[in-house]
């Protein structure tokens, strides 16, 4: 008789972050977070998926920021393991990634309020670097 045991364990799944390294390094390290919603967030209009959207949209922008020679990491995992992840790297920057689709009348015309770009710091530091970045996009001060 052959027993096959294994052992489960609580927690979230692992999956490997995805690193772009450029070939000059300016260094500088961003952590990007793509959507990992529970349920998907499908748009009422089309039944577009912000994670989808924001799955396919990391790559394109850590292509981007290595080409200005950043290294950088595309997160997989859950917004908790991205935060564990992004810190263990210890990233200077951490950029979650989401489309802010919000509830929308498919046949209304755009509300400001629920597009562009919303920032959130963590320190009154954190708020005058972003204020600088804001000016001068690619500055650190």
């Amino acid at each position: 008789m052959v027993l096959i045991g294994c052992l489960l364990v609580g927690g979230e799944p692992a999956f490997a972050d995805t690193p772009f390294t450029p070939t000059y390094w300016n260094l500088k390290k961003v952590y990007l977070s793509p959507a990992k919603h529970a349920s998907g967030h499908i748009s009422p209009c089309d039944g577009t998926k912000e994670n989808d959207l924001a799955t396919q949209l990391a790559p394109l922008v850590a292509q981007q920021l290595n080409q200005r020679h950043y290294k950088v990491l595309v997160g997989s995992g859950s917004p908790s393991q991205a935060v564990t992840r992004s810190n263990n790297w210890d990233a200077d920057v951490h950029i979650p990634l989401h489309s802010n689709a919000g509830n929308v009348n498919c046949n209304s015309p755009f509300y400001p309020s629920n597009g562009g770009t919303l920032v959130m710091y963590a320190s009154t530091a954190g708020q005058h670097q972003g204020a600088a970045g804001a000016k001068e996009p690619g500055h650190r001060g």
